[in-house]
């Protein structure tokens, strides 16, 4: 075997050159499988060492085909590994937009069964305070007219018809009307007038 290196012949089993010490290249030694045991044997050999079968050297269109074929079976499994992949991949994107939408959908669930706070009634707000006191003097006149509260004086009761009864009373003074016809208007609208005050004649 010649060095590649000084070009000096050494002997064939050498794997070193006996002249520069360098690095002989050992060439790949085929083998040739036997086609009933497997084992391996020399290319020279005709017959199987294990079993003794005769041994079948495949032809340069053989070798050819099969390295063909074995690059066909590479080439689809590639595409499959590929195929997967993408799959999941997708399947990945799919569950994070659907667990997104869940959450989106559980957050305005949540919001529209959230219980809205009470607002403060209208009756209670005082933005003008000499309005507010005519409200209330207006309204000392008559009793809650809902029926539920026992005759609760209504500038005392704090319930739906009492908080209507006063925003009603607030509205016609806002508009300019005087008291004695603001306590007509309330009569006439939800009654309840107390007593001492049903028989006084309004002032328009």
């Amino acid at each position: 075997m010649k060095c590649p290196k000084c070009g000096w012949d050494n002997q064939a089993q050498a794997r070193y050159c006996s002249h520069c010490g360098t690095a002989l290249p050992r060439k790949k030694r085929e083998k040739v499988f036997c086609v009933e045991c497997g084992a391996p044997n020399e290319t020279s050999a005709r017959f199987c060492r294990e079993c003794g079968t005769e041994l079948v050297r495949p032809t340069r269109a053989a070798k050819n085909r099969i390295n063909t074929a074995s690059k066909n079976r590479s080439g689809p499994a590639s595409a499959r590994s590929a195929k997967k992949n993408s799959f999941a991949l997708n399947l990945g994107v799919g569950v994070a937009i659907a667990l997104l939408l869940l959450g989106v959908y559980g957050l305005q669930n949540r919001s529209n069964h959230r219980p809205s706070t009470p607002s403060s009634p209208p009756a209670a707000v005082a933005q003008n305070p000499i309005i507010e006191a005519q409200v209330i003097e207006v309204a000392s006149r008559f009793r809650c007219s809902c029926g539920t509260c026992g005759g609760t004086p209504l500038d005392e009761c704090s319930c739906e018809t009492a908080i209507e009864e006063k925003n009603f009373i607030r509205q016609k003074l806002l508009e300019g009307h005087k008291i004695p016809h603001i306590v007509t208007l309330v009569n006439e609208t939800y009654g309840w007038i107390k007593p001492e005050f049903e028989k006084q004649e309004p002032t328009l």
